[in-house]
């Protein structure tokens, strides 16, 4: 958090502040106003964008059930890579702006817009229920 020190870097960052482990006397107007939004929106972004979050672990259940499937043509298995892939493309465009508003806000100091914040959020929870859904029962999303 250099902003809070009121230097500046040029790092691009590839994550967020953790907002839990810090006291929110120090926090600037822009994220202390939003605290809670924001933590969300990171808890989320963890998630969608983590290695090991929950996106990637449905997406991997999918993928082992695709890979093992033996359907004419190959239709299971191509059916649930375009899904994986779909669900990439969703995950890369809400990951894009769930990074550029935890960015602006934890270290330019910008606001949020809540509303916006919230779509966000909501979309990103619809894609990870999908996905879960899908890894639940792969069988039945992948015919």
């Amino acid at each position: 958090m250099m902003y809070l020190l009121g230097l500046k870097d040029d790092y691009q960052h590839d994550g967020r502040v953790i907002l839990e482990m810090v006291d929110p006397n120090v926090l600037p107007s822009s994220v202390h106003a939003h605290a809670e939004t924001l933590l969300r929106l990171g808890q989320i972004y963890k998630q969608i964008n983590a290695p090991f979050g929950a996106l990637a672990q449905s997406t991997l259940t999918v993928s082992n059930f695709a890979i093992q499937s033996n359907s004419d043509g190959d239709a299971v298995y191509n059916n649930l890579e375009s899904k994986i892939a779909s669900w990439t493309t969703q995950r890369d465009a809400v990951a894009a702006q769930i990074k550029a508003m935890l960015e602006g806000a934890e270290f330019s100091g910008l606001a949020i817009n809540e509303q916006q914040a919230k779509q966000i959020i909501s979309a990103s929870q619809a894609l990870l229920n999908q996905a879960s859904a899908c890894a639940s029962n792969p069988g039945s999303c992948g015919s």
